[in-house]
């Protein structure tokens, strides 16, 4: 009986959220959504051609759920959030961190996903060896282990090169904290993954489910390492950025994430996507 009564209420829950969306905002006939299609497992293009990951999955479920047709435009990274105050698309979905920083030009929908970040380094090298004190360094709780974990972290590290691509919010993070790196920004991940593994450059920053899928490939033979970064400047929810002054579009969307949350349908894309379920809980 109890099983029964918890999935009538999750039911009930998710019929609620589903009838919210019957306002303006979901009346629209096409979502206009920005992706740069180069960050697998979020968002990247399969042998065919076709935008696959998990943002694609959760934009067309969006979509579906609004009422609306999904209109997917490619756009480069450094050009994604121009292009969005611009008007070219409505939202981004492209593994966006939510940070201070980016709220103060951008609204965003609830967080659809939460991802850590960490450096990474060719498999056998001595870095890719380094063993942290914590697991998770928090910038929004920064610990006196924390503090000493940045700054162990730091010395092994000193004077090597490391690459993220350009516009990604881990760029400001590796100058706070790790200014004595040789920081290079490219446009592309997969050019600088390349030169990780030709010992082009030292070390590579980016989001923990990134490194994961990584790790899959023959081509390339890089490991995460040290510990996982989230808050404060770096944030850590994924959410879809929006051009401010939208709170009916905002409304609408966010009402079908919490429904995606309700009812497993975010837990399920995260561990097929991602590899595990890094999607909100609430």
């Amino acid at each position: 009986m109890t099983t029964l009564r918890k999935s009538g209420f999750v039911a009930a829950a998710v019929t609620g959220l589903l009838l919210s969306l019957s306002g303006a905002a979901s009346a629209a006939e096409v979502l206009r959504i920005g992706t740069d299609g180069g960050a697998e497992p979020w968002t990247f293009t399969n042998s065919g051609g076709e935008l696959i990951g998990y943002d694609i999955d959760v934009g067309n479920e969006i979509c579906a759920r609004i009422s609306a047709e999904c209109e997917w435009i490619t756009t480069d990274w450094n050009g994604i959030f121009p292009a969005l105050n611009l008007g070219k698309f409505d939202i981004i979905m492209a593994g966006v961190n939510v940070t201070d920083e980016r709220k103060q030009s951008m609204d965003f929908t609830r967080s659809y996903a939460v991802s850590l970040s960490s450096f990474a380094a060719k498999e056998g090298s001595s870095l890719a060896a380094y063993q942290a004190s914590v697991d998770v360094v928090n910038l929004d709780d920064m610990t006196p282990a924390a503090q000493a974990e940045i700054i162990a972290l730091r010395a092994v590290m000193q004077d090597q090169s490391v690459g993220i691509q350009t516009g990604n919010n881990t760029v400001p993070f590796v100058e706070e904290f790790f200014g004595d790196l040789d920081l290079r920004e490219y446009d592309k991940l997969e050019t600088r993954d390349l030169d990780m593994q030709a010992e082009r450059l030292d070390l590579g920053m980016a989001g923990e489910s990134y490194w994961k899928k990584l790790a899959t490939k023959e081509e390339v033979s890089v490991v995460a390492f040290g510990p996982k970064f989230g808050g404060g400047i770096i944030g850590g929810d994924i959410a879809a950025p929006m051009k401010q002054g939208r709170p009916e579009l905002k409304a609408s969307i966010d009402a079908a994430l919490s429904s995606m949350v309700a009812d497993g349908t975010l837990a399920e894309l995260a561990v097929k996507w991602l590899g595990s379920d890094a999607s909100p809980k609430k």
